[in-house]
């Protein structure tokens, strides 16, 4: 029962609706010509190396090498 209970908890957790960072990335972050190359060549390589979705790839890259876009305010914020 305990281990029913935990699968269950453990499946609506992986279901919530809540936005990660990095899915919202291109939005919320502008780059430079310089910049996008980067990310272009890290979220390339993530893909061909590592076992994380493209769209987590590209998001994190972005993330890591952009700066915020502060004309664009994130969800929840004022």
């Amino acid at each position: 029962m305990k281990q029913f209970i935990l699968i269950t908890c453990l499946f609506l957790i992986s279901c919530s609706q809540e936005k990660k960072d990095w899915e919202g990335a291109s939005k919320y972050y502008k780059c430079t010509k310089e910049q996008m190359e980067k990310v272009e060549h890290e979220a390339k390589w993530c893909v061909d190396n590592t076992n994380y979705i493209s769209s987590y790839c590209y998001g994190s890259a972005i993330m890591r090498n952009c700066e915020p876009n502060s004309e664009i305010k994130k969800e929840g914020e004022r």
